[in-house]
């Protein structure tokens, strides 16, 4: 697993022993320089990675679920705004608003995921690009301490990745 890892030039997440909390979104630079065998089952190896400025933290990554979704507390416990992802089960035009930031969403159908770090919308079951039915061009971010989301419109299931990070 750990070789296809380092094969893999893309960011992916990496873990650190001493900060159990977090993780990094990392991307190998040269996997394998300076291998070497110490015996049949152990070696060492000197690696190196381009690493994005945020740490994430893990507790961040669970998605919560729900239902009644006209109002939504959250509370962002890190210094810098995240980026969350959505996903939601709507029909119709709905509209998300959170710390001054509106989306409007129009005509949408089924289970819709939103990724506001990555500025992508679209259908979860055939990952169609729905680029074109936001119609503010305008992503939320939750920004540090308390946050509402706002939805207006017919959503019938909303799930909510905080994507919680620090510096």
């Amino acid at each position: 697993n750990i070789k296809r890892w380092l094969m893999v030039h893309k960011y992916l997440p990496l873990f650190d022993s001493g900060d159990p909390e977090h993780f990094r979104y990392a991307c190998p630079v040269n996997p394998f320089s300076e291998a070497t065998e110490e015996s049949i089952w152990f070696g060492s190896a000197l690696f190196q990675f381009n690493c994005k400025p945020y740490r994430y933290k893990k507790i961040g990554q669970m998605a919560q679920l729900y239902q009644n979704t006209d109002q939504i507390p959250l509370l962002n416990p890190g210094a810098v705004y995240s980026c969350p992802t959505l996903e939601l089960q709507s029909v119709g035009d709905i509209t998300i608003a959170c710390a001054g930031k509106i989306m409007s969403l129009m005509d949408t159908s089924g289970t819709i995921v939103i990724d506001t770090e990555n500025k992508l919308i679209y259908d979860k079951n055939t990952f169609a690009n729905l680029a074109n039915c936001n119609a503010t061009d305008e992503f939320i971010q939750l920004e540090p301490g308390r946050n509402t989301i706002t939805i207006s419109g017919e959503v019938d299931q909303l799930k909510i990745t905080p994507n919680w990070r620090t510096l």
